[in-house]
């Protein structure tokens, strides 16, 4: 693992460590780690919250209203300072589950035939509507120094991320994380996650104010 320049990131919740790692030879690219308070303190904590986000640059960057990812985004930093150390990683590279510029292809699918996020992702990639792997993920986080004696609450909703996690050998507890005033096609796309991907969301989640 090659790791870039880290340096202070200072939010309107906190200041955070942000670390910049790549796993040489990897499919992925760079992975930004954003560390609170600071890769030392969280390194001795036994129980850590973590977070692993894809990228989405329409939603984060440009607000787009379709996706929850930004909203994720800032709920995964304020467990962070709310537990007192937490990681959250995020892959650009990741974006549109793995499709990268594909994925407004995805949206446009949305638009015109008023489906939702995972009918238009099985119906444009056919076999393999998410082609994201986390090996790399872990691979960073062991070049950290997190071990297997460290467990982690898991901010996410997604099966997909604990898998590789458990298979890791790490103690996991997921955490699903799902906020409030969401757009319509917002709710649409997080009901059908659930219903076709298991993704852990309950009905109250998504209803939420």
């Amino acid at each position: 693992v090659s790791f870039g320049v880290s340096g202070p990131i200072v939010t309107t919740l906190g200041k955070f460590e942000m670390i910049p790692a790549e796993v040489v030879g990897g499919k992925w690219g760079v992975h930004y780690i954003l560390v609170f308070p600071n890769l030392k303190t969280a390194l001795e904590r036994s129980n850590i919250f973590i977070r692993i986000d894809s990228g989405c640059f329409s939603g984060m960057v440009l607000g787009d209203t379709t996706c929850d990812c930004k909203k994720q985004l800032e709920i995964a930093m304020r467990e962070c300072v709310r537990n007192g150390a937490g990681i959250i990683i995020e892959i650009p590279g990741h974006d549109g589950r793995g499709w990268g510029e594909y994925k407004m292809a995805n949206q446009r699918l949305m638009y015109e035939l008023d489906i939702d996020t995972v009918e238009a992702a099985e119906r444009f990639y056919e076999k393999m509507p998410d082609r994201r792997t986390f090996d790399e993920c872990v691979l960073v986080l062991r070049a950290l120094g997190l071990t297997k004696q460290h467990s982690f609450d898991f901010g996410t909703n997604s099966p997909l991320k604990i898998k590789y996690f458990l298979q890791a050998g790490f103690n996991v507890i997921r955490k699903p994380l799902v906020s409030g005033k969401l757009t319509e096609t917002a709710k649409r796309g997080l009901v059908a996650k659930a219903t076709e991907w298991g993704h852990t969301i309950r009905q109250e989640h998504i209803d939420k104010k």
